[in-house]
């Protein structure tokens, strides 16, 4: 007689009790569930359950979050016949399992029948131990992944690596193989500079034309987009996709000079929302004709690591009709800002990275508490604040070097923004630090103000705060 045969006999209802009583995590019910269809569509659901996936039979799976440690669980999934359609699947990978757990997830992504959203998180840690060959493995596995990806009607992508191409990642001693790393960051970072200046008739990638893109959300954070032969698909998709909306472009170290060619390469029309934050240079000339293409940005972030922006002698009014709300350094706001640029502003967020160092100890105090001087870092003579700064109704300073003044420094900037309503400090916490006088000096200087939020943590600030 078959082992199974009795098991066979009990009622649905009872065998869901009695692995409900199982630890979920026991390989066997795993096995179980290999036995037939039946014990199948019981016991896997159960055993998924153990590793956070409480609603795998549901006709829609809401959610699916693998960690490095849990992606064995991709091998399961290809064999779970009750999942159809999943809402949310996040996946973390590490370099030296990449490929395969690439492979399996795309096998796994191209027997749904569709999926809103996918989360993609790349730990690369590129070492020296890593060479072209590997990278080259790696991004010919991303580019199907994404095909398959487009295939499913996804509309929110998101895709992050911590892949450096600084001249920090650059080491001179020899790797096993012929290719130093230095020759490899060298290569790499080439090859982004190319991969924004292809022309737009550049063929389109292989299983390009398979699908119609549903995307409406992408947020590229990752540098491994940007080399061959997933450069081709990102360029794709920053020229084609027209149901996309939202763009994020961050945390990617790229040659000194590429901003002026990412902005160039986007054309979509559709764009409403549209953030940057990159360690690199925009001439006024190139952003000024990126806003020209997207009149309907309503939300625009650029972060405060962009350099100060290079060169503002155009003029193009009114490119920018339906921006409400802008985030961005000083010089960023001031562009903006000018020649009726957009017309519609609403909130204003100031977005300031402060150097410690900088501006703390270097600089005498005469010159660190003047606003235009130290912190914007205009040259000449010192004018006061223009009226696209007097109106922030935000303001966020980072602090990137530990100094006791900053909390002074910032007291001292209040004054050039009397309709703040929002206050954010990022880098304050030090020994001693008594937040109720500060928070007596924001309420003098900004009478409008609602909120103050020191190193994530937010306080209400009314009139009847006991700190207020």
């Amino acid at each position: 007689m078959d082992e199974t045969e009795p098991l066979l006999r009990l009622p649905d209802e009872i065998l869901v009790e009695i692995f409900q009583h199982l630890d979920p995590y026991d390989p066997g019910i795993f096995a179980i569930s290999t036995l037939n269809k039946r014990l199948h569509y019981i016991a896997l659901p159960i055993y998924l359950s153990g590793y956070g996936i409480p609603d795998a039979s549901a006709p829609v799976c809401q959610e699916i979050v693998l960690m490095p440690s849990r992606l064995h669980l991709l091998g399961t999934l290809q064999t779970a016949l009750f999942i159809r359609s999943v809402k949310h699947i996040s996946c973390s990978f590490f370099l030296n399992t990449l490929p395969h757990h690439i492979r399996r997830l795309t096998t796994f992504l191209s027997v749904l029948e569709s999926v809103d959203e996918v989360t993609l998180v790349f730990l690369v840690g590129l070492n020296l131990d890593t060479t072209v060959p590997i990278l080259e493995l790696v991004t010919s596995a991303i580019t199907k992944l994404v095909d398959v990806i487009m295939e499913r009607q996804v509309r929110v992508l998101t895709i992050q690596d911590n892949l450096f191409l600084g001249r920090s990642s650059f080491q001179e001693r020899e790797m096993r193989s012929r290719t130093t790393v230095k020759r490899l960051m060298s290569d790499v970072g080439r090859r982004i500079g190319r991969a924004f200046v292809r022309r737009a008739e550049a063929p389109a990638p292989a299983g390009s034309r398979k699908f119609q893109p549903s995307l409406q959300k992408f947020e590229l954070h990752s540098a491994l987009l940007l080399l061959p032969p997933c450069h081709s698909w990102t360029m794709a998709a920053l020229r084609t996709f027209g149901n996309l909306t939202s763009l994020s472009i961050a945390r990617i170290e790229t040659p000194e000079r590429s901003c002026a060619e990412i902005l160039s390469s986007i054309h979509l029309p559709s764009l409403e929302y549209f953030s940057m934050n990159l360690r690199c240079k925009i001439p006024a000339a190139a952003l000024d004709h990126f806003f020209l293409r997207h009149p309907l940005i309503s939300i625009l972030s650029l972060g405060a690591d962009l350099y100060p922006l290079a060169g503002n002698h155009v003029s193009s009014k009114g490119c920018l009709p339906k921006l409400a709300n802008l985030s961005a350094s000083p010089s960023y706001v001031r562009f903006i800002m000018a020649d009726k640029r957009a017309p519609v502003v609403c909130n204003v967020r100031l977005l300031i990275n402060v150097s410690g160092g900088l501006f703390f100890r270097d600089i005498n105090p005469p010159r660190v508490w003047y606003y235009e001087d130290s912190l914007i870092r205009d040259t000449g003579t010192r004018m006061p604040s223009p009226d696209s700064l007097r109106n922030a109704s935000a303001l966020e300073l980072v602090s990137t070097g530990f100094s006791v003044e900053f909390v002074a420094f910032a007291i001292h900037c209040l004054p050039s923004f009397p309709a703040l309503q929002s206050l954010s400090l990022a880098g304050c916490s030090f020994y001693d630090f008594d937040a109720r006088p500060f928070f007596n000096h924001v309420k003098q200087a900004c009478p409008e103000i609602q909120s103050v939020t020191l190193d994530g943590q937010t306080y209400d600030v009314k009139p009847d705060d006991p700190y207020a």
